[in-house]
């Protein structure tokens, strides 16, 4: 099997961390202008209150992951990370509020509640966190190798693909963004008070 050297600037992180970070500040920037309070036939945006921190650190984290495309610095995924922490806590800061805000009674009813955007605000900036730290500190085989794995055309190996390997990675992002989220879900219900489960 020939290797070829890895050009991209892509080429010294993890694929799938990157991949899920990008798409987490998508998730942010939606569920940021999606209802966080719902009351009867009335729902209200994230963005008309500090939401709209959430929409433009989204915006910010996905600008930035864009630029680490084009540069091989690591610090693009480092700074992606310190805005997912610091869009965590701003969700987090959201949610207390708001359970604080809204009477028990008029949640158990169903008349006033927290919106399915709070809800995914929350879920895209531990899928933010984890995947900005992945992509950086997991390295690829490739990565690792310093090599892209790709055989040269001109070569024909029937190498086994380690699909082992391959299915690591995006166990690894799922398995620590679930046990994020429900750290966050403890450590609410411990500290505030704020149950996320019936």
């Amino acid at each position: 099997m020939v290797v070829h050297a890895r050009s991209s600037a892509l080429g010294s992180v993890n694929l799938a961390g990157y991949i899920v970070a990008w798409l987490a500040s998508v998730v942010i920037i939606v569920g940021s202008v999606a209802p966080w309070f719902t009351a009867a036939f009335l729902s209200v945006p994230g963005t008309q209150s500090i939401g709209m921190y959430t929409l433009a650190m989204g915006g910010l984290a996905a600008v930035v992951l864009l630029i680490k495309a084009a540069t091989p610095s690591r610090w693009p995924l480092v700074a992606v990370a310190v805005i997912g922490i610091i869009c965590l806590l701003t969700t987090v800061v959201a949610l207390v509020k708001a359970s604080s805000l809204i009477p028990a009674e008029d949640q158990q009813n169903g008349i006033v509640s927290i919106g399915w955007g709070l809800w995914m605000t929350l879920v895209g900036t531990v899928l933010l966190v984890v995947g900005s730290i992945v992509a950086d500190l997991v390295a690829s085989p490739a990565a690792i190798l310093g090599t892209d794995l790709e055989p040269s055309r001109s070569t024909v190996d029937d190498a086994p693909i380690d699909w082992a390997d391959r299915a690591t990675t995006p166990f690894f992002i799922v398995a620590i963004a679930f046990g994020g989220l429900v750290a966050i879900a403890v450590w609410l219900d411990l500290l505030f008070g704020v149950t996320l489960l019936p």
